[in-house]
């Protein structure tokens, strides 16, 4: 998932990647409870939600706020 997320982080500067162990605090407040976990955010809203492993374009999609990313 690594190679992905760094790909679109070339597109997507004002997304950012978090290693939950390393911020446990925003694991909790973002309730992941398992890795990888690709959360949407917006000011303090969680707008988006996918669990395990994802395509690229499902990332994108969720990083570009497109509705209906499934």
């Amino acid at each position: 998932m690594k190679p992905a997320v760094e790909k679109l982080r070339e597109t997507h500067r004002n997304r950012i990647p978090v290693d939950i162990a390393q911020r446990i605090d925003l694991a909790r407040k973002f309730a992941v409870t398992g890795t990888p976990s690709f959360v949407g955010v917006e000011g303090d809203t969680v707008q988006e939600v996918l669990l395990g492993g994802q395509t690229e374009r499902k990332l994108s999609r969720l990083l570009s706020g497109e509705d209906g990313v499934a």
